[in-house]
């Protein structure tokens, strides 16, 4: 993986959950896709941090569509994202 390249997997077990692979599938899905949306704007570890966390916190719930993991992760920043 490339220097800089965005990790899901450190992000769930942090936060102690557990998720089958379909799941872990469709999250690391939307969270590569929301980590490419903010190109050009900037990819700290802390935004990185957030967009994992709610796709974790929604996941949780059972939502495995990554189009609406994907928007709930980018739901309040306040980023322009590039489609």
């Amino acid at each position: 993986m490339s220097p800089g390249a965005c990790q899901m997997a450190a992000a769930v077990q942090l936060n102690g959950a557990v998720f089958d692979p379909a799941a872990t599938h469709v999250m690391g899905e939307a969270f590569d896709c929301a980590c490419r949306s903010l190109r050009g704007i900037g990819q700290v570890d802390s935004v990185r941090e957030i967009i994992a966390k709610r796709i974790i916190e929604v996941a949780r719930e059972g939502e495995r569509d990554p189009d609406r993991l994907f928007d709930y992760a980018l739901h309040g920043l306040d980023f322009f994202t590039q489609p």
